[in-house]
């Protein structure tokens, strides 16, 4: 194998692809490549191996005694590394498809376990650990990214330039004219800069404004090429404590690049979007910061925020729409009768995509019920142009069934209890997941609590609420094999799989627990203050909850950009070994919760 070649593979390879030059070079200097036979037996039961194998091609399976599958092994993964972190291997490694893989003396890989934090991180530390390593991996990919923008990246302020003998108020009318940011003095020698700062001194100070520009002017003045590194850019404002620096093509002055420029490069201009919101006056403008809104999300994920905390950002700034919109729609008298309610991701704050309504409104009197309903239709309808579109369950306040008193629905929470049904636990489901947008608050708190109470009063119906946990199945085989669905493409649908079964899992131990948070994350922490589970397991779950909406966002972006209609599928085969591996642990997760919640909640006697 050619050393290119390899140095290539290397570096497709997590944690490998974080060594140093040198180490990476020593290390294919001492590669060995191998060919192994189908059947063949690698790693025998408690014998002590020498070398790590990363397969090139073919296939692995790890036995235990009785030949149960422990795991396989497939291409750009490795193993056996805990033979060699601890003396002898407690499994046996058959060939399954025969083998090339390439082999890294153990002395090597202990001394890189040593010397690196990424090789600690991905074989000898948990789960957690090893999203958090990936994650990390994605920081330092979006920071190469910004090491790489260049100035004319950037948005360049205009600049009004003038002679040194130019009058003060000249220049200033010239400023104001060009609408530029600062005053450039030059004589082809000579460059000084005039602020606002400096302007405001000559009018505090009564100073004559007839005098030339160059008696206020500041010189030196610190410039740097348009085609150079915005990183390089950074360091200028931060060597020299300044606020703006100049920005030159070859020696010609093209204009002005300010620090809040840099800072707002990685900005996701969260706040402006809220105070635009706030001055909003019609539809139009609400639809047009609506649309805004992806643009944010995907800054967000560049940047490697964690979704989780990013969706509670979009999901306040998607209230603002909704009260802002409402504030439009419902005359002032109807606004301390109602209560607008989303439900659902929205109501837990884990909803970062904008996908279709799922919306309520209770009414403090029956009396209301006509005209509140007339003006909840064109709410629901202008929600439609801002760009949320209508449920196809019909679940949204322009269908009657949605807009009821308290005492109506708690009625029908009661009735739905004692007749648990699909329909009415999906029902005390998203009820159950639903948070204010409008309105008086204390109904709807009040609501989510009598669904506690009745649910925690019913043992059945509390099992039965919890048995939806189990009603996907784990796309994982017992042999660590995607379960991927052939009629989509070979992709797997990450929702039903990862993410249901934790959010309703979770959501049914807060019932049950009386525990009113409504976002998932939030749940299992307080899940784990009550000692439910342990912290490790805790942090597992919250770090897989984590992984599955970052997988599920990372691809729905990417369909967007494709201009495919985005969904919850994810393709296996396009993720990094790094990724697939972090999966298959996820899932695996999944299914020692699903375990959890079935002996919890006795669901083997239902």
């Amino acid at each position: 194998m050619l050393k290119n070649e390899l140095e290539k593979f290397y570096k497709l390879i997590h944690p490998f692809e974080t060594l140093d030059e040198t180490d990476l070079e020593y290390l294919i200097k001492l590669t060995d490549i191998a060919y192994y036979r189908r059947s063949e037996q690698i790693i025998a039961k408690n014998s002590a191996t020498n070398k790590l194998y990363l397969i090139l091609k073919g296939r692995v399976i790890e036995y235990r005694d009785n030949d149960e599958v422990v795991s396989i092994y497939n291409e750009y993964e490795s193993f056996d590394a805990n033979s060699l972190l601890y003396g002898s291997s407690e499994n046996k490694f058959i060939v399954d498809e025969e083998l090339i893989c390439y082999e890294i003396p153990k002395n090597i890989f202990l001394s890189f376990i040593e010397k690196y934090k990424s090789f600690r991180s991905y074989y000898v530390e948990g789960l957690a650990k090893k999203i958090n390593s990936a994650k990390e991996r994605e920081r330092n990919s979006s920071m190469a990214s910004f090491m790489l923008a260049k100035v004319s990246d950037l948005f360049l302020h205009k600049v009004a330039i003038v002679s040194p003998e130019t009058s003060i108020l000249d220049a200033l009318k010239l400023k104001e004219e060009m609408k530029s940011s600062a005053i450039i003095v030059e004589d082809g020698i000579y460059r000084g800069i005039v602020t606002d700062s400096n302007l405001r001194n000559v009018i505090l100070t009564g100073r004559n404004t007839a005098e030339p520009i160059k008696n206020i002017a500041v010189s030196p003045i610190k410039t740097i090429q348009h085609n150079d590194f915005l990183f390089n850019a950074l360091l200028t404002f931060v060597k020299y404590q300044i606020k703006r620096v100049v920005i030159l093509k070859n020696k010609e002055i093209v204009g002005i690049l300010e620090q809040m420029d840099i800072l707002s490069y990685f900005s996701n201009q969260s706040h402006l979007i809220a105070v635009q919101i706030e001055r909003a006056s019609t539809v139009e403008e609400l639809m047009e910061i609506s649309n805004g809104l992806v643009s944010i999300i995907k800054r967000f994920f560049e940047s490697g925020v964690k979704v989780r905390h990013s969706s509670k950002l979009v999901n306040e700034l998607n209230r603002k729409i909704y009260y802002k919109l409402a504030l439009m729609i419902f005359p002032k008298d109807l606004h301390s009768e109602i209560t607008i309610f989303t439900m659902g991701s929205e109501g837990r704050r884990e909803q970062i995509l904008k996908t279709d309504q799922d919306n309520g409104l209770i009414i403090s009197r029956d009396e209301f019920r006509d005209e509140v309903s007339i003006y909840a239709k064109i709410f629901s309808e202008k929600l439609v142009l801002i760009g949320y579109p209508e449920c196809e369950g019909n679940i949204m306040v322009s269908n009657p069934y949605w807009i009821e008193t308290l005492a109506g629905y708690m009625r029908r929470i009661s009735e739905h209890v004692l007749k648990p049904t699909p329909t009415a636990l999906m029902e005390l489901a998203i009820m159950f997941d639903s948070e204010s947008v409008f309105g008086n608050e204390d109904p709807l708190l009040e609501m989510r609590e009598f669904i506690a109470h009745r649910l925690t009063d019913n043992l059945h119906s509390t099992n039965s609420f919890a048995s939806a946990t189990l009603q996907f199945e784990t796309p994982i085989s017992f042999f660590r094999s995607f379960l991927v669905d052939n009629k989509h493409g070979g992709e797997l649908d990450i929702k039903k799989g990862g993410i249901f079964p934790i959010v309703h899992g979770i959501r049914s131990l807060a019932i049950s627990n009386n525990i009113l948070e409504t976002n998932t994350v939030g749940r299992i922490k307080e899940l784990n203050n009550r000692e439910i589970f342990s912290r490790e397991f805790a942090l597992e779950l919250i770090e897989s909850f984590d992984f599955f909406l970052t997988l599920r966002l990372k691809t729905r972006l990417q369909k967007l950009a494709l201009n495919k209609q985005p969904d919850n599928y994810v393709d296996p085969v396009k993720l990094s070994p790094l990724e697939r591996e972090i999966l298959k642990d996820s899932l695996k997760i999944v299914d020692k919760f699903k375990k959890l919640i079935k002996h919890k909640f006795q669901l083997d006697r239902l």
